[in-house]
């Protein structure tokens, strides 16, 4: 009954993300064990954060496109797209490709 409760407490103080305490008669090998679990939580939780910034951005950009008039994804519309420049030639052996001139226009 004890230990269940031990590892309730072992429980929280990982979740809590808890570092730099002492829990008597704690072996090492746990302590190092929840210690390790405290960062890889913590790694995870600023990973979905950084996730969810981006899906912000992303969502953002795509309301831009919208008001702006253009489509925000390659399949919204076929007949909005540019066209599309032709294929660059297959390379041969001992054939160097020259970079194709560009199509920008002058400012």
């Amino acid at each position: 009954m004890l230990s269940r409760h031990l590892n309730a407490i072992e429980a929280e103080v990982v979740q809590a993300g808890l570092t730099g305490f002492a829990v008597p008669d704690v072996p090492l090998e746990i302590a190092g064990q929840m210690t390790e679990l405290a960062e890889q939580r913590h790694a995870h939780q600023q990973a979905a954060a950084e996730a969810a910034a981006l899906l912000t951005v992303v969502e953002q950009q795509r309301q831009m496109l919208t008001l702006v008039g253009k489509p925000a994804t390659k399949g919204a519309s076929a007949s909005a797209s540019p066209a599309r420049r032709p294929a660059r030639p297959a390379m041969h052996a001992g054939h160097v490709a020259q970079k194709p001139a560009s199509t920008r226009r002058p400012r």
